[in-house]
């Protein structure tokens, strides 16, 4: 027998003996005013008590309502309130009618159940197993203490608050089977020894449990409706063996009103089950309405088959929390394990016009999601919402998530556990981790190719793990996405893309590592293309291509040395090595020199870092580009005439002198300015202090260059990065 079954059966066994002790009229009995005034009368079968202080305090000996009964408060005002204290033995069994205008406490240590034939209606409402004492109360200090073991309140009737106002439900053991409404207010149901209600200047009441108890639980399997206010269930145990304390079924809603959003927490405390088996829903309805928020908070939190939490609004989606807040970061406690069975849904979506919402599933050691997220954007306009699915230590992932927009820009996901390998192969069904769900489990994650290419088509992807944490793009795995949408790979360790692994998608591709990144990843990206590592090695598993087709290729080793044995094209932009700390590049040899000798330097003209024209014909040679800090002379002497002005700054230094003299291919020596004013000579500027050198290859980059002003032709080339001649480019 599984532990929510023994659960169910305690409880139904708890309120099968307060229905065998009930009586058929059992009107409160012997009643006594302690603190304040009051009068009690009694009219056929009707009780009325006329409250005529603003706090009441009333000792009974027994305190029931038989079916067909009466019991009538009437207050001076709704923020009235009384307290009605059992001290007999006997249980409160309330099956017929309650009214009240005020504020009501009924406070029995034997136990309270409201009958499916009960109905109470008042301004607010708590009954409770906990004492208070009289000082306490009339102070407004309602701080409750020392539930006996085992006791319990349930209801199986109506529970209704006016606009504003609070039901609270509190003992050890709490079950709602009937239906408690309480429009912009708030209702709590507490399993636990203690607890306290904070009644604040603005209104709006704080409850918190307290003192765990063995044995405490909180159930719903009734509805539970709070439009536009706060939905509280928790629960503190200590019982080592019965772990489940939170089992929230039936229907639990608090959508939002107007500008009203609704709030759900779950809150298991540092111990136990909290599980999902119902509907919940925190929705914005109406036109103009957003969702509201939910959080499943506990040791261990799960939404189990059939159920669905969901925070979606025609104007936009709410925020759904289970397990934590991003990154395990927030003021939330954070779960051990989180799991979303096969046919469990979480959405956020915006229905009408609006963005999607959020969605958290965090763990501190395992989560599994095989279920369904959706953040989508409204039919009407908006942006896909954001979704994390995360742990520090397992992640199981095999469930969906949708993050779509039909009008706008499509979500995000990400996936952060301790260690991530992206594995070759289908995509398959969940992948059993080992024992229950429920159970922690150690390692990080195993995604394959086929899950991966199925998230970047619904939006974009970030893989990341945290700091020490590998991730490995195993061989032979093929990320293929023909969307639009990035895949950002960011590692708190080591980045490893062996060989025969490719990556081909429609938008950009960022990884970085902490660490070491090696990147023998082959393909083409569309968008760009940045890689960053401590220490950066391209291409060192053997051939390798990598290509984008129409951004750039940025590479950046923050630490370390950029080794690159791989093929990079740009075929738009241009390919950019960076290395701040100094490190360099190691690539391969260059290419044979090239065949043109020196001439006197050219006047500086527009284009690129080098042009080539015939000695003779007048006129300025080519211009020094931006960026570029060597003009380069043409092929013999310079002809007459002024000498070129400067090309303009440098992209990634000071400004690039006027013209210097020529750079003459393996070591010819610069010709000197004719005679009549030919290109004068001008200062060399030397390179940026600790910037990469970054060794040029023909054939990296296949981009033809517009020939340059006031040369005869231009030379095939690249951006003013690179030369395809194989003279080394200094930046």
């Amino acid at each position: 027998m599984n532990t929510m079954t023994r659960r169910t059966l305690l409880l139904a066994s708890t309120i099968l003996a307060f229905a065998t002790l009930q009586t058929a009229l059992a009107a409160p009995q012997s009643g006594t005013v302690v603190s304040g005034k009051a009068t009690i009368t009694q009219s056929g079968n009707t009780l009325i008590i006329v409250q005529q202080s603003a706090t009441l305090v009333i000792n009974w000996n027994s305190f029931s309502i038989g079916a067909g009964e009466v019991v009538r408060i009437t207050q001076p005002n709704a923020q009235a309130s009384i307290l009605n204290r059992v001290t007999g033995s006997t249980i409160s069994s309330l099956n017929g009618q309650l009214l009240a205008n005020g504020i009501v406490f009924i406070v029995n240590p034997n136990g309270i159940q409201i009958g499916s034939s009960g109905r109470i209606s008042a301004g607010s409402f708590v009954a409770t197993t906990s004492s208070i004492a009289n000082a306490d109360f009339l102070a407004g200090r309602y701080v409750f203490a020392a539930a006996p073991s085992g006791s319990s309140v349930a209801n199986a009737g109506i529970i209704s608050a006016l606009p504003g106002g609070t039901v609270i439900l509190a003992a050890i053991q709490v079950e709602n089977s009937g239906r408690i409404e309480a429009p912009q207010g708030t209702v709590a149901l507490g399993a636990a020894k203690t607890f306290n209600v904070d009644i604040n200047g603005d209104g709006l009441l704080r409850y918190q449990v307290g003192e765990a108890a063995i044995g405490a639980v909180a159930t719903n399997t009734g509805a539970i409706s709070v439009p536009g206010g706060q939905v509280l269930i928790a629960a503190r145990s200590i019982d080592s063996v019965a772990r489940e304390v939170i089992n929230v079924g039936g229907l639990v809603e608090a959508n939002s009103v107007s500008a009203h959003n609704g709030e759900i927490v779950f809150d298991g405390g540092a111990t136990g089950i909290v599980s999902v088996t119902g509907q919940v829903q925190a929705q914005g309805v109406n036109s103009g309405e957003t969702g509201g928020t939910v959080k499943v908070l506990g040791e261990t939190v799960a939404v189990m088959d059939n159920a669905r939490v969901d925070a979606s609004g025609a104007a936009g989606g709410g925020t759904v929390l289970v397990g934590g807040n991003w990154h395990g970061e927030g003021a939330e406690p954070k779960s051990q394990v989180a799991y979303l069975a096969a046919s469990s849904v979480v959405a956020a979506d915006a229905t009408e016009k609006g963005n999607g919402g959020q969605v958290v599933v965090w763990s501190e050691n395992t989560t599994r999601n095989y279920g369904t997220i959706s953040v989508k954007g409204g039919p009407q306009g908006g942006d896909g919402g954001a979704v994390e699915v995360s742990s520090r230590g397992a992640l199981d992932f095999q469930g969906d998530v949708i993050r779509t927009a039909a009008l706008g820009r499509a979500g995000s996901l990400l996936l952060d556990p301790l260690d991530f390998n992206i594995t070759a192969g289908p995509n398959a069904g969940p992948t059993n981790m080992g024992g229950s769900p429920l159970e922690p489990t150690a390692g990080g994650a195993s995604i394959n190719d086929g899950k991966i290419n199925n998230l970047l088509g619904g939006g974009s992807l970030t893989l990341r793990t945290l700091a020490g944490g590998n991730i490995t793009m195993m061989n032979n795995a093929h990320i293929n996405s023909g969307s639009a949408n990035s895949l950002t790979i960011n590692s708190g360790g080591d980045f490893n893309g062996q060989s025969g692994a490719t990556i081909n998608i429609g938008g950009s591709l960022t990884i970085t590592a902490a660490n070491q990144l090696s990147y023998s990843v082959g393909g083409t990206v569309t968008g760009n293309i940045t890689l960053s590592g401590a220490g950066v090695n391209l291409g060192g598993g053997g051939a390798t291509t990598i290509t984008s087709t129409t951004g750039y290729i940025d590479v950046t080793a923050t630490g370390s040395n950029i080794t690159n044995q791989a093929t990079l094209t740009a075929n738009a932009v241009g390919v950019r090595l960076h290395n701040p700390s100094g490190g360099g590049s190691q690539l391969p040899p260059p290419p044979p020199p090239s065949p043109f000798g020196g001439g006197s330097a050219g006047a500086a003209g527009p284009g690129f870092g080098m042009g080539m024209g015939p000695g003779g014909g007048p006129g300025p040679g080519a211009r020094s580009g931006p960026g570029v800090g060597d003009v380069l002379g043409g092929n013999g002497p310079a002809a007459q005439g002024p000498a070129g002005e400067n090309g303009g700054e440098s992209a990634f230094g000071p400004p690039a002198g006027e013209g210097g003299p020529q750079n003459a291919a393996e070591g010819a020596p610069a010709g000197a300015p004719p005679p009549g004013g030919g290109g004068r000579e001008g200062p060399r500027r030397e390179p940026p202090a600790k910037t990469s050198v970054a060794q040029v290859i023909p054939g990296l980059l296949q981009r033809e260059v517009a020939p340059a002003p006031g040369g005869n032709q231009g030379v095939p080339g690249v951006s003013q990065r690179y030369s395809s001649f194989g003279n080394p480019a200094l930046w």
